[in-house]
Formats: C-alpha cells, sequence, structure tokens
C-alpha cells in the first residue's frame, strides 16, 4: 500500500461547472482517482492536501492510478481563507498605528 500526499485537482466537470473526475498532484506525478468509495467524498475537497493510502497501479496508456483506501484532509481552503483574513487585520492595525503615529508628529512640529 502506498501512502501519499497532494494535491486534489479537478479533471473534468459537469454542464453545471462541478468537478466529476478528479487527480492526486504531487510535485513529481499525477495520480488518476479510480471511482471508489472514497471518490464522492473526496470531490468535495477540491483544491485541498490530503494524505491517501491506496494502491497504485498502472492503466493502458501507463498513467498511474490511484485506489483510494482511506485519506486524511491536511490543508483547506478555509483555513487558508482564515489565515490571509487574520494578515490583512493585522496588516490594517499596523497602518492605523503608523498613521496616529505620523500626525502625532505632525502636531508637534506645529507648536
Amino acid at each position: 500500500m502506498a501512502k501519499i500526499i497532494g494535491e486534489i485537482v479537478a479533471t473534468d466537470w459537469d454542464s453545471n461547472d462541478e468537478p466529476t473526475d478528479i487527480c492526486l498532484q504531487t510535485e513529481g506525478e499525477r495520480y488518476h482517482v479510480e471511482h471508489g468509495e472514497s471518490f464522492q467524498e473526496m470531490l468535495a475537497y477540491v483544491g485541498c492536501e490530503v494524505e491517501v493510502n491506496g494502491y497504485v497501479e498502472e492503466n493502458e496508456d501507463g498513467e498511474p492510478v490511484l485506489t483510494v483506501r482511506d485519506f486524511e484532509v491536511l490543508d483547506t481552503f478555509e483555513a487558508e481563507k482564515e489565515n490571509q483574513e487574520e494578515s490583512e487585520d493585522f496588516e490594517g492595525d499596523e497602518i492605523g498605528e503608523s498613521m496616529e503615529a505620523e500626525e502625532e508628529f505632525s502636531r508637534d512640529e506645529d507648536w
């Protein structure tokens, strides 16, 4: 059994732009995900980093196909979005503080 960490990437979509086929993209390889027990659940995590336990075989074209036994989500867009919002809030505070300091400095110069 293989343990692979990568990002779930959509490779085909339906008429409503919902993913219908996915692969697991690593730094060096792209594994087509076989439509098995975990497939439907994995569709909800397109764009997320996951750790997959499963079996790798080659299809008739020699491309790797991943049969997923189980998977764990390591990173999601929600976590990235929260981190980005926290970062933006912090940046806003720094800008506000520096503007207040400049205003105080200018008032001192006027006196």
